[in-house]
């Protein structure tokens, strides 16, 4: 199903710490999820999948950061948790495998 009302309103400001801090993303998004889910514990069991992929979006800020600085096998431990939630983080997952500089190409088309 969908949720036709919003969960949560947030701003993103450029200069704001969590724009300039890459490592701070998946933290950050991971403590809202958390924060969102110990309030309506019901969502979690109501919206499984969605809350799954969630995580898993968290698991990619990670990878994201992790790949930026080098840390390519901690990247793909990220992302192994989630690999089989969809398609996109099983492709994911098989790009972190590449270089860098080929994941970063990949992330330039958006």
């Amino acid at each position: 199903g969908v949720i036709k009302k919003p969960l949560v309103k947030y701003r993103q400001l450029k200069n704001s710490l969590s724009s300039s801090k890459k490592n701070r993303w998946s933290v950050e998004y991971k403590y809202t999820l958390d924060k969102i889910f110990f309030k309506h514990p019901s969502l979690k069991l109501r919206y499984n999948k969605e809350v799954k992929l969630a995580y898993a979006k968290a698991s990619y800020y990670s990878a994201q950061y992790l790949i930026d600085s080098g840390q390519r096998q901690k990247a793909i431990m990220a992302l192994s948790k989630y690999k089989y939630s969809s398609i996109l983080y099983f492709l994911l997952f098989l790009l972190a495998f590449f270089p860098s500089w080929i994941w970063n190409q990949i992330h330039r088309l958006k």
